[in-house]
């Protein structure tokens, strides 16, 4: 399965391509963030091979140094010529951080333009699979 193209906001189904792709080869240079807060991500698991992130530290971690973001998330930090998907609860704080992604020189940051929930109802028999 090839990726989308990262110049557009990404419906489920192009999600569901990266979390599908990453399974195959986690070093792609292709990043999937999850922007909720610890309580949304404490009701819903993030999706496999996601950064947890929330928005609310997401302008610090953008400001890290690499082997701090590694530390704090155990993670390489994503680079600028770097695949980006963003997602949250909703696509609004998802796009504002594709947005910050994109405004930092970061050009192929796109966000998820559905919902969690929209995500878990279309790709549920999948998903259980990979939790």
């Amino acid at each position: 399965m090839s990726l989308p193209a990262f110049d557009h906001p990404f419906d489920v189904f192009e999600l569901q391509a990266v979390v599908h792709a990453l399974d195959k080869d986690r070093t792609l240079g292709v990043y999937i963030l999850d922007v909720r807060e610890d309580y949304e991500v404490a009701a819903v698991p993030p999706l496999p091979h996601a950064i947890v992130m929330p928005m609310r530290d997401f302008e610090k971690a953008l400001n890290m140094w690499g082997s701090e973001f590694q530390r704090r998330y155990n993670a390489r930090k994503p680079g600028k010529k770097d695949r980006i998907v963003v997602y949250a609860y909703n696509g609004i704080r998802a796009a504002a951080a594709a947005m910050m992604l994109n405004n930092r020189g970061y050009k192929q940051a796109v966000y998820l333009n559905a919902t969690l929930a929209a995500y878990l109802e279309q790709t549920q028999n999948e998903l259980n699979e990979d939790l």
